[in-house]
């Protein structure tokens, strides 16, 4: 095999693991979009669909923790309430793991 052909076909085998991997994003999504559409696209629009919904979700969240008249955590009366261990752990995921 020519230097050329053993090139063109170790850039195939990359290809086509990363093409599956891209494959497995895309379920992991739910496939979502039109049959027949740009999984990539597609799947940006999901991702960025769930961001805003999370974000969304998010604000709900702070919003609740706020509206508790007698809640104990903003009293100092407890460490942290569910809604504050919930918008902790809301932050976490955001950043990767790490505080903000």
């Amino acid at each position: 095999m020519s230097d050329e052909t053993a090139d063109l076909a170790e850039w195939k085998r990359q290809a086509i693991e990363v093409l599956a991997a891209w494959d497995r994003v895309f379920t992991a999504l739910g496939e979502p979009g039109p049959l027949g559409g740009s999984k990539a696209a597609n799947a940006l629009a999901e991702v960025e669909r769930r961001s805003a919904e999370n974000e969304r979700l998010r604000e709900a969240l702070r919003i609740a923790h706020y509206e508790i008249p007698m809640c104990a955590c903003r009293q100092g009366l407890s460490e942290r309430c569910e809604f504050a261990a919930a918008l902790d752990a809301a932050s976490l995921s955001e950043t990767g793991g790490e505080a903000e």
